[in-house]
């Protein structure tokens, strides 16, 4: 039976209240040289229609709902990518609003692909909005992908740990250290593990934060 870990680390993250601290340079989860533990817990498996599944965008669509509030069960414990296909041909903008881990209000944009997945670069905690310009005749799905979140930004990883024993190298990507745009990556970096994430497999990440701003660049908002 997998045991899925409790260490010290913090779990509570008020909705209305945004988290993030400007230039943190100590945080009681980092040591002195900048090396942390993330408790990434069990994330469900990704689901491509996980967050709105066939939304027509037959014109152009802006929708927001607050029942999206139960997905941040399946965003995991620092949130994870957001993940768009199409029904059909076509390449509409389509923007995605929410919160990250922190509370913090962040956008992502995205060009549609057809049938291909367009696969997401943050880690969304919740997923609020959506827009969407116009293809005829299509539908989108909106989902939830492999990448997870990161609780600080991230350098480096020194470890990698699956149910209790040392894990094959995921992919992992270093925290984005410039100005957040609609297209940039992560501000604290983004984890995919060897073993995808199903529910049940449980992750520890040892890492290296960024110097003297753990929390990373604030995110890009539109």
């Amino acid at each position: 039976m997998t045991t899925h870990n409790t260490h010290d680390v913090a779990q509570y993250f008020p909705r209305r209240a945004n988290m993030r601290v400007p230039n943190m340079k100590f945080h009681s989860e980092v040591d002195t040289n900048g090396t942390f533990r993330a408790e990434l817990g069990a994330p469900v498996a990704a689901a491509a229609a996980g967050i709105w599944s066939a939304l027509s965008i037959n014109t152009a669509l802006t929708k927001s709902s607050a029942s999206l509030i139960a997905n941040r069960d399946n965003m995991g414990r620092y949130g994870r990518n957001v993940t768009i296909v199409l029904s059909g041909a076509g390449t509409p903008t389509v923007t995605i609003f929410g919160l990250d881990y922190l509370g913090q209000p962040m956008s992502e944009q995205f060009t549609g692909n057809g049938t291909t997945p367009v696969v997401g670069l943050k880690a969304f905690k919740e997923v609020t909005a959506i827009s969407s310009t116009l293809v005829a005749a299509t539908t989108i799905n909106v989902g939830y992908g492999d990448k997870l979140g990161l609780p600080f930004a991230t350098i480096t990883l020194v470890k990698e740990i699956m149910d209790q024993v040392v894990a094959s190298a995921g992919t992992f990507v270093a925290a984005v250290l410039t100005a957040q745009t609609a297209t940039s990556g992560d501000p604290r970096g983004t984890y995919v593990p060897a073993s995808v994430a199903n529910g049940s497999r449980d992750y520890i990440l040892q890492g290296v934060a960024v110097e003297g701003d753990f929390h990373g660049l604030p995110h890009f908002t539109s």
